[in-house]
């Protein structure tokens, strides 16, 4: 076999840099991203929280290969379905560090890691599994990760949190600065509190509280016009004579309990529509109807018919 010399080895090897004083922990500091003044044209979030530098140093962009090499990593989620009003939470905002709680295996077999805040009480959503996994590996090998919130996006009208980028980093590799950020650079914006309509089964026909700060509250307790009112009162009686046998039905049965269900689902969606408008200055108003997981806010959310028609799904 013929041997091939490669003096460049060696030479390489000479020119390297004499990394002999640099020490683990890697350094880092967060610094601030300051707000625009206005609402830049065309975007419907705007962005709030810190970057990554070096202290005394330039930023680190989120694909700078300093990033990866100390394994460092960022991931986003948006603000999930089923847990709207916990994505608020003050203990989710920028510089804050959250706890990452192993929840076992997907349908797929993956790691699944939720993102919880840091007394392990609210759960803003999940890693995607390719970064679950590499948090499950870093551990397996003795690596504690820290999971430390970057910035934020809020919606430019109501102001509320849609999407949150969180840093992840092994302690034992990367020390992140965070007082060096100074206090979170974010205009006061005054949200409305959301109000929820519930009409998702047999049981109280009410206004709901989805943060859970107060409770249920009947329908007469909110000042609405007298047309509402009676729309309101319609509703209710439509509901409240509708069976709800288990004894077998034969076609007509079938018939009818599907024209009484079309009904309730189109007064149900004239209530909310004419709730949203009359109220809608100081209440965000949703929805929960009978086939919901979870409560929708915009007309556009309702499923669709064969006509192109909105519906509630029975």
């Amino acid at each position: 076999m013929r041997t091939v010399n490669a003096p460049w080895r060696c030479q390489v090897a000479e020119e390297q840099p004499d990394y002999k004083g640099v020490s683990l922990p890697l350094e880092l500091a967060l610094h601030p991203l300051l707000p625009f003044r206005s609402v830049r044209p065309g975007r419907s979030q705007a962005r709030f929280g810190y970057e990554l530098r070096l202290p005394g140093g330039p930023v680190l962009s989120p694909d700078d290969p300093l990033i990866a090499a100390f394994g460092m990593v960022f991931e986003s989620f948006s603000e999930p379905d089923e847990a709207q009003e916990i994505f608020q939470a003050d203990s989710f905002d920028p510089a804050h560090t959250v706890s990452l709680r192993a929840e076992g295996l997907d349908e797929d077999g993956d790691v699944v890691v939720g993102v919880w805040d840091a007394e392990g009480a609210l759960r803003a959503g999940e890693l995607n599994y390719s970064t679950a996994a590499r948090v499950a590996a870093a551990r397996e090998y003795g690596l504690e990760v820290v999971c430390l919130v970057m910035h934020e996006g809020r919606s430019s009208g109501e102001g509320r949190r849609e999407s949150l980028t969180v840093l992840l980093y092994p302690e034992q590799l990367v020390r992140v600065d965070v007082e060096a950020g100074g206090p979170l650079q974010r205009p006061e914006v005054q949200m409305r509190p959301r109000l929820v309509l519930l009409a998702d089964g047999p049981g109280p026909f009410q206004w709901w509280d989805p943060s859970g700060e107060h409770g249920p509250l009947a329908l007469e307790e909110l000042p609405v016009s007298a047309e509402l009112a009676t729309e309101i009162g319609r509703l209710r009686a439509m509901r409240e004579s509708t069976g709800h046998g288990d004894g077998p039905e034969d076609f007509f049965d079938d018939m009818e309990r599907s024209w009484r269900e079309s009904s309730i689902d189109r007064a149900t969606r004239l209530v909310w529509q004419r709730a949203r408008a009359e109220l809608g200055a100081q209440f965000a108003v949703g929805l929960l109807a009978q086939g919901m997981a979870h409560p929708i806010w915009r007309p556009e959310e309702l499923p669709q018919d064969d006509d192109g028609e909105y519906e509630i799904a029975s």
